[in-house]
């Protein structure tokens, strides 16, 4: 069940359109984590941002989803592309990170050429989740999906499911905007780590399966430290009950992880779908068809006139 009377109206009353998510502000569209990008939705009439939060070494939440300055994204302060990977960013104070510029993907990289038509800002700093939150409380009707980094198989690359936990509540609750959010991770620890804080927080279970040369990490199989306990069989069917049992409202598989058999099973329990990250046309409307509640993506004002019927952007 979804405590927040606001989210219960915003997931579930939108009829046969999903809810669009702009996954990380707007990607595709404007710098990754940043206010600029997250402000870009409201313009283009988008109310759900996806944003990554994770700790600095002293213990303040700040957006950003690699657990280290990545040299796809950031300028020193020199105004000069790195030329290596930076730091950790549990291993960095928040101050730290002010000295880094993260308005442009770094031209002729892969990832730049992902979004060439990304805008080129100047100037851009990493925002903490309190400068967030703060813009979120004056957002009357704007859904926050707040991935949490945590890493299961490591220890190293970020805090402890407890310290992230507590962090995140402490904001939504300094601003007042816990029942706009929802709390979302693959590591599911950090999520029953929330439901001891806030038993009525709302909790999204991301999910991605294993498989041959996976291209990222999976966190669903047999023994899963990224699972906080739960066994599965294997069954990916089993999965949304697993997920309920754990306390969550929301299963955010990965889209093609799911067939419209997967959605109709995890909404007959009361489960949300939010599916992630959902870019091209014919994928977009394969979601529609399989009845997800929410779509993350990229291109989020594409996607908005896609489901419109307009011509996209």
């Amino acid at each position: 069940m979804i405590y927040s009377q606001f989210l219960r109206k915003k997931l579930q009353g939108l009829g046969a359109k999903p809810l669009i998510y702009g996954h990380r502000g707007a990607r595709g569209e404007l710098p990754e984590n940043t206010m600029p990008g997250i402000r870009h939705l409201v313009e283009n009439g988008i109310f759900a941002v996806e944003i990554d939060v994770q700790n600095t070494a002293d213990s303040v939440p700040i957006l950003h989803h690699d657990p280290e300055i990545s040299t796809n994204l950031a300028k020193d302060e020199n105004g000069d592309w790195l030329d290596q990977t930076g730091p950790k960013i549990i291993e960095s104070t928040y101050s730290d990170l002010q000295s880094y510029d993260l308005g442009a993907l770094k031209p002729g990289t892969d990832y730049q050429k992902k979004f060439p038509n990304q805008l080129v800002m100047n100037d851009v700093s990493v925002p903490t989740l309190e400068t967030f939150c703060e813009w979120l409380s004056e957002q009357p009707d704007f859904v926050a999906n707040i991935e949490i980094k945590s890493y299961a198989n490591r220890s190293d690359l970020g805090d402890s499911p407890s310290g992230l936990a507590r962090t995140v509540i402490t904001a939504l609750e300094k601003f007042g905007v816990s029942e706009h959010a929802i709390i979302s991770s693959f590591d599911w620890r950090v999520l029953t780590e929330c439901l001891s804080l806030d038993d009525q927080i709302t909790l999204g279970f991301l999910s991605y399966f294993d498989r041959p040369n996976p291209p990222m990490q999976p966190n669903i199989y047999t023994d899963s430290p990224w699972m906080a306990g739960a066994h599965w069989s294997g069954a990916k069917t089993s999965l949304p009950n697993i997920i309920k049992n754990l306390g969550g409202q929301i299963w955010a598989p990965f889209f093609q992880d799911i067939t419209k058999e997967h959605v109709a099973m995890a909404q007959q329990i009361g489960l949300i779908v939010n599916v992630w990250t959902v870019n091209e046309e014919a994928d977009i409307f394969r979601m529609i068809d399989c009845g997800v509640d929410g779509i993350i993506t990229d291109f989020p004002a594409r996607t908005k006139a896609l489901l419109s019927g307009s011509k996209t952007p």
